[in-house]
């Protein structure tokens, strides 16, 4: 029954008839374990509060709000929002759904080897801010410039290094 009443609000909060515009509902399980579920205008409160991390410096294993690494940053910024994610790129990697390039929306994550371009596991991870025709923009914290966005097909370093793309879930749009 509870979980039935979970899964009624849930589709009423997704299609807006009952919770009108707001970021998430995060509901409670009687195990206290939560669960977010997301609309479309989470994704721009997301990016935007991404964007105010521009400039802040690289530190390997912080997770903000001062200096991030690439996963510290992306766990910090869901985070914020309800999305609970392990900080580590490969971790991160494991709660996302595979997307094709193709499919890419902004929100979706791109996951890279790390500075070994022969390495195949996952080292670095980078939110999409922005897709069009021509080129992806990403915004990520890297070792060489801290937290900065980049056109993906502008950089040789990260095109070398991709393996895949993926989103989180709650972040899934209609």
């Amino acid at each position: 029954m509870y979980h039935k009443l979970i899964f009624i609000l849930s589709l009423l909060f997704i299609h807006g008839k009952f919770f009108g515009q707001t970021d998430s509902l995060t509901v409670a399980y009687p195990d206290s374990a939560y669960v977010t579920i997301a609309n479309t205008s989470m994704v721009d409160s997301v990016l935007t509060y991404a964007q105010t991390f521009t400039g802040c410096k690289y530190g390997f294993g912080s997770c903000g709000p001062k200096s991030f690494d690439c996963s510290g940053f992306v766990m910090h910024v869901y985070g914020k929002y309800g999305v609970k994610l392990p900080h580590t790129s490969g971790g991160i990697a494991e709660m996302c759904e595979n997307v094709k390039w193709k499919k890419l929306q902004p929100g979706d994550l791109l996951f890279f080897s790390g500075r070994k371009v022969s390495k195949k596991s996952i080292g670095h991870v980078a939110i999409v801010k922005a897709v069009d025709n021509t080129s992806v923009t990403m915004i990520h914290a890297t070792v060489q410039a801290g937290v900065l966005v980049e056109v993906y097909e502008n950089s040789d370093y990260f095109r070398k290094r991709f393996i895949r793309a993926g989103r989180i879930s709650v972040l899934t749009k209609d």
